[in-house]
């Protein structure tokens, strides 16, 4: 088994090699790749691209997010961050893990 130490830019070039580029933004694969490396910290973790495109989904805005989950149940980003685990990006748009 080979372990490579993975910097936010070889992740985000791991979803170009899988055919994943469009999987999420710039600026959410870069706060994914920061999300996974505050939990996993100081432990080895499998680099699964296909893994987090199923599991992780970003949404643009809370518009785009009601159109796939309950608005009266998440009528906010407030409600979505206490109620699910919720990324936020750099340019505005959170990851939601499914």
């Amino acid at each position: 088994m080979i372990i490579e130490q993975i910097t936010s830019s070889k992740f985000v070039d791991a979803f170009l090699h899988a055919g994943r580029d469009k999987q999420f933004s710039y600026e959410g694969k870069i706060a994914l790749y920061n999300f996974l490396e505050d939990t996993y910290q100081g432990t080895t973790h499998e680099l699964d691209i296909i893994g987090y495109c199923c599991q992780f989904s970003e949404y643009e805005d809370l518009e785009e997010f009601q159109k796939d989950y309950d608005p009266e149940d998440y009528s906010d980003l407030e409600t979505i961050q206490n109620n699910l685990c919720m990324i936020p990006t750099r340019s505005g748009s959170f990851i939601i893990s499914e």
